[in-house]
């Protein structure tokens, strides 16, 4: 039996594509995105904007926030969340990011009743039914001002044991589907070009720069893997953080959890790889029973007609090994959705 990773919803507030609620403080709505006024602060705070409060559509117990945004040197953003349950008090503001200071330093992250951000998610110790978030717009730059493009609010709620007994079933049958995602390895030097990054482990920005490049972006991994690292918690592998460079490059992307493959084969059919994280103990693969692992962040790039997942997987320096694999769909969804089905999803 596969787990099933629970109930998921997503809230998406698109500013470049008409989205215009919540409050600004010098701040204007442009075609853009959201962005400062002309005339703002060339040092400092140089704007604010407020969402409304955000009622979600069942009580959760973990949350997500990502975003997409234009930050050219010299400008960053503040971004954070709250949330509360029905008739009571918010929490207090936990720090999402400081995205693109230079300086970046602790983030608050605990609230004494809501409990902890864990680096990129919030696994609350008691439900909410509410969130709201903030960004702030900082300048140090005179003329630059930095472009807010969208936010996502990914929350979920986790089954209980016996709920979770819920099987998974197998995608419908179809054609099969190939996106012609290229391969890379985390391990070889020739692709990553720093051997610091191969020992600490860089499968996410290793996996974000295979989709980055197949729409498109010319990036190098070890450029992904900078941007996208976490001064704070020291990680290459931020959730939020992969999703947001991948902002600061034009694309859209932001962190998405699934509890079945016929949502992740439907993106992958309209031409949408899925960055996918898993973890599984030894005995999950027949063809490999000694195969195991904590975590680790895979391409989700195909499927067979009947239904099986083909993957791009950074974690081998062997292309007959890591490029368009073919995994039996039950066995990759134990990795898969018994991990929380947390996948991030990237458009051109």
């Amino acid at each position: 039996m596969i787990p099933y990773s629970g109930q998921h919803a997503i809230k998406q507030h698109n500013f470049e594509k008409g989205f215009r609620g919540g409050t600004v403080k010098n701040l204007t709505y442009t075609e853009d995105g959201l962005m400062p006024l002309a005339g703002s602060p060339v040092a400092g705070l140089a704007g604010e904007f407020l969402s409304d409060e955000i009622f979600l559509l069942f009580e959760a117990r973990q949350l997500v926030l990502t975003w997409n945004a234009t930050t050219p040197p010299g400008v960053w953003l503040h971004i954070q969340f709250r949330v509360r349950g029905q008739g009571e008090d918010w929490s207090s503001w936990y720090d999402m990011s400081e995205w693109r200071r230079p300086d970046q330093g602790a983030r608050n992250t605990k609230d004494e009743d809501y409990g902890k951000l864990k680096v990129d998610i919030l696994d609350a110790d008691r439900d909410f039914a509410y969130a709201q978030y903030r960004v702030r717009f900082y300048t140090h730059a005179p003329g630059a001002a930095a472009v807010l493009r969208m936010v996502t609010l990914c929350y979920s709620r986790e089954m209980e044991d016996e709920e979770r007994r819920i099987p998974v079933t197998a995608p419908a049958a179809g054609k099969g589907v190939l996106l012609p995602v290229p391969w890379i390895s985390q391990l070889r030097i020739e692709d990553i070009e720093d051997e610091a990054m191969i020992e600490a482990g860089v499968c996410a920005p290793t996996s974000m720069t295979m989709v980055m490049q197949y729409h498109g972006s010319p990036v190098r991994v070890r450029q992904v893997a900078a941007h996208a690292f976490d001064p704070v918690s020291k990680l290459y592998g931020n959730w939020a953080y992969l999703a947001a460079t991948a902002g600061d490059h034009g694309l859209r992307a932001w962190v998405q959890r699934f509890n079945n493959w016929d949502d992740v084969r439907h993106l992958v059919e309209q031409g949408t790889p899925v960055i996918i994280s898993i973890a599984y103990p030894k005995g999950t693969f027949r063809d490999d029973p000694d195969k195991t692992s904590d975590g680790h962040l895979l391409v989700v790039r195909g499927f067979t007609a009947g239904g099986n997942v083909i993957v791009n997987d950074p974690g081998t320096a062997f292309p007959e090994k890591g490029k368009a694999v073919e995994y039996r769909w039950e066995e990759m969804g134990v990795a898969f959705f018994g991990h929380g089905g947390v996948g991030i999803v990237v458009e051109k």
